[in-house]
C-alpha cells in the first residue's frame, strides 16, 4: 500500500489497505493509509471514516489524527469556496452518498434549509438527517459562500 500510495496508484493501494484490514480489522495503519488513499481519490467523506475508524481503535494514533485534521480542513474549504467538479463525481460513483444526495426527504430539507436557517436549525436536530447533511458536506456536494452563493447554501 504504501509503495503504490507513494506513486499515487491509490486504487491499487486502497485494495492492499482493505487486504490487510481482512486479514486484522485492527491493523492501525492500515486504516490510516486507507484514509489517505480516499483522500488522494478526492473521496473525502470515505476518508474521514477510515480515519476515524483508526481512532476508534487507537485514538492517539498520529497518523490518523492528522490525516482527519487535514481532511476536515479540507472540506471546510469545500464548503466555503466549492469542491472540484472531479471531487463532485468520484463523490457521487459511491452508492450512500448517491442514495442520500437523491432522497426525497433530504432533498426536501435542503430546499427548506436554502430558503430558511430555522430549517437548518430543525434538519441538524434531527440525528440521522444531520449525518446525512453531513455525508453529503464531506463528500463535497454542499456548500456555503463561494463563487456566485451570495452566502448561502448551494447545493450541486
Amino acid at each position: 500500500a504504501t509503495a503504490y500510495s507513494k506513486l499515487m496508484v491509490f486504487d491499487a493501494a486502497l485494495r492492499d489497505c482493505e487486504q490487510a484490514l481482512k486479514i486484522d480489522p485492527n491493523f492501525v495503519k492500515a486504516h490510516a493509509r486507507s484514509g489517505y488513499c480516499h483522500k488522494g481519490l478526492a473521496k473525502l467523506h470515505k476518508a474521514v471514516e477510515a480515519f476515524q475508524q483508526g481512532l476508534s481503535i487507537d485514538p492517539n494514533d498520529k497518523q490518523c489524527l492528522q490525516g482527519l485534521r487535514e481532511t476536515q480542513a479540507q472540506i471546510q474549504k469545500n464548503m466555503m469556496e466549492g469542491a472540484s467538479e472531479e471531487q463532485q463525481k468520484r463523490a457521487l460513483e459511491d452508492p450512500e452518498i448517491r442514495n442520500i444526495y437523491n432522497d426525497p426527504m433530504v432533498r426536501a430539507t435542503l430546499e427548506a434549509m436554502s430558503k430558511d436557517p430555522e430549517a437548518s436549525k430543525k434538519a441538524m436536530s434531527n440525528p440521522g438527517m444531520r449525518e446525512k447533511i453531513n455525508k453529503l458536506m464531506a463528500a463535497g456536494l454542499l456548500s456555503f459562500g463561494g463563487p456566485g452563493a451570495g452566502g448561502g447554501s448551494k447545493k450541486r
